[in-house]
């Protein structure tokens, strides 16, 4: 299929652009989140390592949620049976949102232990959303180049950043 054709089919219909809107979305929130990292810590009283530390097991559990989907998705593949990206996707915004929502509650009453495994639980929440989101965006706009669609899913996360600051 030619580029353009690919472009066109990323726009053509409402349901593509709302997921191409949504995706990005959370997509552009994740990575922000990542970089405002130490911006949020740093009133209270954290030091740049204690915030590499943070940084790297938000990107680390991401990692390991992302590795753990795929490998789900591919043995549901492999059985023959659709993958279910909606469950996936919804409990890992879910457990993401959750984890903001309790470390912006408690940041406040607990020790640096207990930031660094709710940063933890956000990066598994947040981070493993975009090998899903990418894999069901591809596979729904099948048989669109996986490059114009990557591009157009990154670049409106880049997009929704922007407008988010």
């Amino acid at each position: 299929m030619l580029i353009l054709p690919s472009f066109k089919r990323a726009f053509r219909s409402f349901e593509s652009v709302m997921d191409l809107l949504t995706f990005s979305m959370f997509i552009g929130v994740s990575w922000a989140y990542m970089v405002v990292i130490a911006i949020l810590l740093a009133p209270f009283d954290y030091t740049t390592e204690q915030i590499g530390y943070v940084s790297i097991v938000y990107a680390a559990t991401g990692a390991v949620g992302g590795t753990l989907a795929s490998i789900y998705v591919d043995y549901q593949i492999k059985n023959n049976t659709k993958p279910h990206y909606d469950y996936l996707i919804k409990g890992f915004l879910t457990i993401g949102v959750f984890g903001i929502l309790i470390k912006a509650i408690i940041i406040n009453y607990v020790n640096d232990t207990v930031i660094v495994i709710l940063s933890g639980i956000i990066g598994f929440g947040l981070n493993s959303f975009l090998p899903l989101a990418l894999q069901c965006y591809i596979e729904k706009l099948f048989p669109s180049f996986e490059l114009v669609l990557t591009t157009a899913i990154m670049q409106m996360s880049n997009v929704n950043i922007y407008l988010i600051f």
